[in-house]
């Protein structure tokens, strides 16, 4: 091998895609191919989302690709052990597992003969770093709230 095929062994194979707010590489859309966007639903207190741009529920022919934080995160670790196994030169006896589609991967499939839950080890951590981030909201919220209440209070006061 040359000393150039090396440098490729290092480097993050998602690296080519643009990092959302969340951290997380805005793949391509596994079923279409276009642009994934990343977003937080106000109807389930700001979870985060991740939809193909071309997705639009309920429309016939429209892309179905939406994933919640969790389970897009399942896609991303397939991606890039799809796209690792891609550069890795296949030995004898390995690949016995074939890299099936990131769609079946997304519902916990395994990939290379690896779980899913292997691929992503710090998945309790997130878990847990997205209730505190909630609850961190939830009490600035009521900050901000018992602000107003004084506020308002003392605007009473001084007009006694």
């Amino acid at each position: 091998m040359s000393q150039q095929s090396f440098s490729h062994w290092n480097a993050d194979p998602l690296a080519q895609y643009p990092i959302g707010p969340s951290g997380l590489p805005l793949i391509s859309c596994p079923d279409c191919g276009d642009r994934t966007v990343e977003g937080s639903s106000r109807k389930n207190g700001g979870m985060v989302f991740f939809k193909c741009i071309n997705y639009e529920s309920h429309v016939p022919g429209a892309c179905g690709f939406f994933k919640w934080i969790t389970e897009y995160r399942k896609v991303v670790a397939a991606r890039r052990q799809q796209l690792i196994g891609g550069l890795v030169p296949s030995c004898s006896g390995a690949n016995n597992h074939p890299i099936r589609s990131s769609n079946e991967a997304s519902h916990g499939k395994l990939v290379d003969g690896a779980d899913l839950k292997l691929i992503v080890p710090n998945l309790g951590f997130e878990q847990k770093m997205d209730k505190l981030i909630s609850l961190v909201q939830f009490l600035v919220v009521i900050s901000v709230v018992i602000c107003i209440v004084v506020f308002f209070g003392v605007v009473v006061l001084l007009v006694k």
